[in-house]
């Protein structure tokens, strides 16, 4: 074995050797060797559990009190060259480690062109980078690359395209149909090639679930291998998506198990979030759980897809039902309280005229408080309106207003009759399992007409029989009931509700 390609550190606390070489490098009668905090070589296999054991029992402070005790890696930076941040998004800067030795960029590229994937994934299981370490200006971009030959061209491609779009001058807009379920993702601030690289890339390695069916049914995979994590410490949570870009969903689920295995006398949130041991031991202990595969992963998903594919096929089909045939030509209001789809659709409901423009936000209780002054002076001068609201039990509600709630100070008409509005108005409920509005609309063959009222302390929309949504005082509580003008039920399960978030949107008209 070539003593060049070992480095040797022994730290003075606890004498701990840490050893590093290149796998590729190695021999096939030799071992291979990572960097560790207490692994040697493989004949001390059959004990490697029982030192995790010990390790595991005093993070947890099981049997004894004594203070957790990880073990230090001391490192050099080399101080005379500063290296640019990894990105443009970011202040932080590569450093150069040279104490322990890491597995280094050109090893990995060795076990990648010998296709060597069982040691490749012992190289990124064993090799415990920092953060800031070097090797991460690449690392990320060659696992999700490496797999991908067709990367380079179809981005050359893709710029040559959107240049030829751009000097053409055609209109850009946003279409509805690039808001339908499962082409959007969260792009975190990148460009536009790279949302579509991100795409691609996410898809084609099966990092994410494609279909409606397997995402619903990987809760309840997860679920029975116990609950999900959240809150990881950023340094293991980089770790972690270094072994995860090679492994796949299996590496997400070895760490749901290491968190619950963790969890002694805590809060899940808190182990999730302070975990009690070293980076090295969280994922020892993840790799350490025995008969667990992606064939395991892939029945247990298997199972529950097969399980809940007529539950998942009904809400398809019932969603599909309620989409709307006209298409919005304008992006959609972004709520607190709804989702992108049901804003589209309560957007396809307004009359044809109202459509071409993108509502406004007018008032938000969260923001703006709970006084009805503060309501009317921020909304009344408005021809049209949306209100959209939130109780503390989750229901979600509300209605659309044809007329200026200003009309309410015309003491004139308001002496010759108590509500005013205009038959376009309609109330609405949130569905609990298609998350799309259920809207009541009126008709003046069979309804009442008493679409809307108010004064100073006051807000009724929707009467006859009894108020659709009544609120009165304060913007904290109110009442639903059926209502002959909408031929609407009750709103709210019960009849009364308290107000968690209340929003009042603009309707304007370009007409």
């Amino acid at each position: 074995m070539d003593p060049k390609n070992i480095s040797i550190f022994e730290e003075q606390q606890n004498s701990t050797t840490f050893i590093s070489e290149c796998p590729a490098t190695c021999s096939n009668n030799e071992e291979t060797f990572f960097v560790r905090s207490y692994r040697t070589s493989a004949k001390d296999s059959s004990s490697k559990l029982s030192r995790l054991s010990i390790i595991v029992r005093r993070s947890l402070k099981i049997g004894t009190k004594k203070d957790v005790q990880t073990v230090v890696q001391q490192k050099k930076i080399l101080q005379d060259k500063t290296m640019p941040p990894f990105t443009e998004y970011t202040d932080l800067r590569p450093e150069h480690f040279i104490v322990p030795k890491y597995g280094m960029l050109d090893c990995l590229n060795k076990l990648i062109e010998n296709k060597q994937f069982g040691q490749l994934k012992q190289f990124l299981r064993e090799n415990n980078w920092p953060v800031t370490h070097e090797i991460r200006k690449n690392l990320w971009e060659i696992l999700i690359s490496y797999s991908d030959n067709e990367f380079e061209s179809s981005k050359f491609f893709y710029r040559e395209q959107i240049e030829f779009l751009l000097k053409s001058k055609v209109q850009n807009f946003r279409p509805a149909f690039l808001s339908e379920p499962g082409i959007v993702v969260c792009d975190h601030g990148l460009k536009e090639i790279g949302v579509i690289n991100l795409q691609r890339l996410l898809i084609g390695n099966k990092y994410v679930f494609q279909s409606e069916i397997a995402v619903y049914a990987s809760r309840y995979t997860f679920l029975s291998m116990l609950k999900k994590f959240k809150c990881l410490p950023f340094p293991y949570l980089v770790r972690l998506i270094d072994c995860f870009l090679f492994e796949g969903q299996k590496m997400l689920a070895r760490a749901v198990l290491t968190i619950l295995y963790l969890w002694h006398k805590q809060q899940i949130s808190s182990v999730a979030s302070k975990v009690p041991v070293s980076v090295e031991t969280f994922l020892d202990i993840g790799f350490s759980i025995r008969r667990f595969s992606n064939s395991t992963l892939f029945r247990q998903q298997r199972h529950y897809e097969n399980k809940f594919w007529e539950v998942v096929s009904k809400l398809r089909a019932d969603k599909n039902l309620r989409q709307p045939d006209d298409r919005i030509y304008t992006p959609v209001f972004i709520s607190k309280i709804i989702g992108e789809d049901a804003a589209k659709e309560l957007m396809s409901a307004l009359p044809q005229r109202f459509q071409l423009e993108t509502p406004k936000l007018l008032f938000r209780l969260s923001e703006h408080g709970t006084s009805f002054v503060q309501l009317w002076t921020r909304i009344e001068e408005v021809d049209q309106s949306m209100l959209i609201i939130k109780s503390t039990n989750n229901d979600i509600f509300g209605a659309y207003v044809s007329s200026s709630w200003a009309e309410r100070n015309d003491i004139h008409e308001r002496a010759k009759a108590k509500y005013f509005g205009t038959g376009e108005s309609f109330v609405w409920r949130l569905d609990e399992e298609l998350k799309l509005p259920i809207i009541y609309t009126w008709s003046d063959q069979l309804c009442d007409n008493y679409f809307m009222a108010a004064n100073d302390k006051l807000l009724i929309i929707g009467s006859g029989g009894g108020d659709a949504i009544a609120i009165r005082d304060e913007l904290v509580e109110g009442s639903s009931r059926a209502s002959r003008t909408y031929q609407s039920p009750e709103l709210v399960s019960g009849g009364q509700f308290q107000i968690n978030e209340l929003e009042v949107w603009a309707i304007p008209s370009s007409i």
